[in-house]
């Protein structure tokens, strides 16, 4: 089976994944607190959770699958709207690493909101540059 996959899509796949492990991980000192504790961090990490979970099954679905994504969502186009859940997924949790006391989780998690950014700012220039597939 030959599939070629782009880099910006192993960046999207893995930034959704690794932004979605991260709401599991401490995002305190304390051991108890993470992405699903809403006592410190309100529904911050349900809604990471659903942002990762969303963007991730919509890349795998359309690029393993026999799915096609909708021409505009909300007038964005894939590539946009990929752009623009990475940029909340950042900005939500940039600020909280310079908590005293953050845990693996929130760097975790912001470095994932990059890697999903720069993925969908390699799909929205593709089209003035075409960069070779990664052959497996």
């Amino acid at each position: 089976m030959d599939n070629d996959i782009k880099p910006s899509t192993l960046l999207l796949i893995g930034g959704g994944i690794a932004l979605f492990v991260s709401t599991f991980l401490d995002w305190t000192d304390d051991a108890s607190v993470n992405g699903w504790s809403t006592e410190n961090f309100g529904t911050m990490g349900i809604i990471l959770a659903a942002i990762s979970l969303g963007l991730t099954i919509s890349v795998i679905s359309t690029t393993f699958g026999e799915l096609t994504a909708p021409e505009s969502i909300l007038g964005f186009s894939q590539d946009q709207l990929n752009l623009v859940l990475g940029l909340i997924s950042f900005f939500m949790l940039f600020p909280v690493e310079f908590i005293d006391n953050t845990g693996t989780g929130i760097l975790i998690g912001w470095l994932a909101a990059v890697a999903i950014i720069a993925g969908a700012w390699i799909d929205l220039n593709e089209e003035s540059q075409q960069s070779p597939p990664i052959e497996f």
